[in-house]
């Protein structure tokens, strides 16, 4: 049995993790979450990744550590900071330095940039609307409802990237793509994953959100990658 660390990604919290974290309990396996301070205009990726070391570093066990879009910084991070058996890029993305990447297509987002304007204190408060689009357009309802309530703002200084070129991650990892995904753009997704795992994405159907429109084929699939990171 493994033990799943689970980050969300922007304008989330952990509560967006617990339908999927219900599934994997019923199949004997532990989940870790963490709550980031999305909407604190000061608390930038360090401040991210701190909270998220104090949340998972007392685990008694190496963790598989799940890093949910822009959760895919601190994801890769994460293996500098604590024991992990390995890292599980769900529908991850990370702004990278410009320039750095010659062949990194863009835009890395599909969303309108209307959607993602930060206001005056550089926070980001996304309509329901359009976080339905962008997020849960195959999530059943009542629960795509229930999602949207969760969402909180989002400070913008809580998607910057590293300021440097990356390195592939050195733990054992894969990087998933929804091939349906409205929020992260396909061709940047494939090129994501040969940078940070060094081979093309497993593709899955579905929306940014698989955890919620998805869970029982999603656990499926992690059951086996962590199988495949104890071998």
């Amino acid at each position: 049995m493994a033990t799943f660390a689970l980050m969300h990604g922007g304008f989330h919290t952990s509560k967006c993790w617990g339908v999927f974290a219900e599934e994997l309990g019923r199949r004997g396996h532990q989940t870790l979450t963490v709550d980031f301070p999305v909407s604190d205009p000061g608390a930038d990726p360090d401040r991210y990744l701190q909270v998220a070391v104090d949340a998972f570093g007392p685990a008694a066990e190496p963790v598989v550590v799940v890093g949910h879009s822009i959760a895919g910084w601190n994801a890769l991070r994460l293996e500098q900071r604590i024991p992990v058996a390995g890292t599980i890029f769900l529908c991850s993305c990370i702004n990278l330095p410009a320039g750095a990447y010659p062949d990194e297509p863009a835009p890395m987002i599909a969303a309108d940039p209307a959607d993602w304007t930060p206001d005056e204190h550089g926070v980001i408060t996304m309509t329901h609307d359009a976080a339905r689009k962008y997020f849960y357009h195959d999530v059943p309802e009542p629960l795509a409802s229930q999602a949207l309530s969760w969402l909180v703002p989002q400070a913008a200084i809580g998607t910057a990237g590293p300021g440097w070129p990356i390195s592939k991650a050195s733990a054992p990892s894969v990087y998933i793509q929804a091939a349906d995904d409205q929020a992260v753009v396909g061709s940047w997704a494939e090129f994501a994953s040969d940078l940070l795992t060094g081979r093309p994405p497993v593709v899955i159907p579905g929306s940014h959100s698989p955890f919620l429109s998805r869970p029982h084929d999603l656990a499926d699939l992690f059951e086996g990658i962590a199988q495949d990171f104890a071998k």
